[in-house]
């Protein structure tokens, strides 16, 4: 996802425009870190939440660029990736050395080009033939204009470079007009468009549109996934001897059991070399073994097929009960490899199955016979009741607007305010609300946090 830009440097993250394939499959739902201008911002919220439920946003509004790193830091400890507006708030967020998560940014130009020049000719009556862009492409749109069938002999373009400031940009598109060389200009910084209108010159606004934010967004999706989800990420296999092999008589099946939990370990610890993993002894039925994703999906030809199931099954003799456990924490990962070796155990068939963040359950066939399934958890979460009731007080009391505070709540449900704070946490957890920017207040101490409900999630 690197792509060389203008001046020629070839490790900055872009999100490209063309719309990267995000499957379900496998993936989880990623935080996303916005950082750009309150109306920058507000497009890609918008734009955000009519996409699926896979992405939440949490966003940091920063009117000048130079502010960019800060903002960006204030929200790492929450995100998984960070997306900023434009380039030039990248690059200065980067200048001091890398972010703690992965950042990628919205790139100018693209299809907002044709975008804004129809605009432009329906309802600015600009002459597109003479004007001057700053930060895109020039190959971009001397391309544009080419499909278009216009001439762009007369047409004028600053790339984004690195050492150019704003200020830079002002000029070149003030220059071009006061040399008769343009009617207009067109730029993608406010803060120009703000300078060149008072100096008198002619001037449009190239914003990212809708295609543009979205590509954007689910490149970010795909880095901040890929940043949670690596093969560094460290994985936890539950692997028991079935409850079925216990014989009847109690004194002989304590040894007895005892013998083919041993022998279940011996096998392990070969197939831990195999995997550079870790194998520990867990309880009286089973064995905790600890790997990483990378040496999972190299084991299992990416979670295709479970060749282990069948080298201990020859070894031993019978089918281990084997589940697998993925998640943010390690708590979280041994939890769901608890809850996978119990389903392993009830389902028919020889086949692992594997655990992951959000419910996710991934059935992983012993011989690769079978095709691996991908289900994700059906019952509702308790969150979601609470949003219920959250919107039928509001719509009670007459309230329809679709942002809310932790006073609000409060008062509509008739909690405390810390239990209405704990409510709106828990909402954003679920991905049935996002934390806006604090609202920005007179008022001495900690501004009022808004949360917009994300109603539209709900299931039917």
């Amino acid at each position: 996802m690197s792509e060389s830009m203008a001046g020629g440097e070839s490790s900055r993250m872009w999100a490209s425009e063309v719309e990267p394939a995000v499957h379900s499959e496998g993936r989880r739902e990623v935080t996303i870190g916005v950082v750009g201008t309150a109306a920058a911002n507000r497009r890609i919220f918008r734009v955000a939440e009519r996409m699926d439920g896979s992405v939440r946003l949490s966003g940091a509004v920063c009117e000048d660029a130079g502010g960019a790193r800060q903002k960006a830091l204030q929200l790492v400890a929450d995100v998984d990736v960070i997306l900023f507006s434009g380039p030039l708030s990248y690059d200065l967020a980067l200048e001091s050395g890398e972010l703690p998560v992965p950042a990628v940014f919205v790139p100018p130009g693209g299809s907002a080009i044709p975008t804004m020049m129809l605009r432009a000719s329906l309802h600015d009556r600009v002459d597109l033939k003479r004007v001057s862009f700053d930060t895109v492409s020039a190959s971009e749109v001397h391309d544009t204009y080419a499909e278009l069938g216009m001439p762009s002999d007369d047409v004028h373009v600053l790339e984004y470079r690195r050492d150019l400031e704003p200020g830079d940009y002002f000029e070149f598109h003030q220059a071009c007009f006061a040399e008769g060389r343009t009617a207009s200009a067109v730029t993608t910084h406010p803060a120009v468009e703000e300078k060149l209108r008072e100096a008198g010159v002619p001037v449009l606004m190239l914003r990212p549109d809708v295609r543009v934010l979205r590509a954007a967004l689910g490149t970010a999706l795909l880095v901040g996934g890929g940043a949670s989800l690596s093969n560094e990420r460290t994985v936890f296999l539950i692997v028991r001897v079935p409850d079925a092999l216990a014989p009847r008589r109690k004194a002989y099946a304590n040894s007895s059991f005892t013998q083919l939990r041993l022998d279940l370990m011996q096998e392990l610890l070969r197939e831990g070399r195999r995997m550079d993993a870790l194998v520990l002894p867990l309880d009286d039925t089973g064995v905790l073994v600890c790997a990483s994703m990378g040496s999972l999906r190299a084991a299992t030809d990416d979670l295709s097929t479970m060749p282990m199931v069948r080298r201990l099954r020859e070894a031993l003799g019978f089918d281990p009960e084997i589940g697998i456990g993925a998640g943010r924490t390690a708590a979280e990962a041994i939890g769901n490899a608890e809850r996978a070796a119990g389903m392993t155990a009830e389902s028919e068939g020889r086949a692992a199955v594997m655990v992951g963040p959000e419910g996710m359950v991934v059935r992983i066939p012993s011989d690769g016979a079978g095709e691996r399934t991908v289900t994700f958890g059906e019952s509702e979460p308790r969150e979601a009741e609470i949003l219920r009731q959250l919107l039928d007080a509001m719509a009670e009391a007459g309230v329809d607007s679709g942002t809310v505070q932790a006073e609000q709540v409060a008062e509509l449900l008739g909690v405390t305010l810390r239990t209405a704070r704990r409510y709106l946490r828990g909402l954003v957890d679920a991905n049935l609300a996002w934390r806006l920017p604090p609202t920005q207040t007179s008022k001495v101490g900690r501004p009022p946090i808004p949360y917009r409900l994300l109603d539209h999630r709900l299931r039917d």
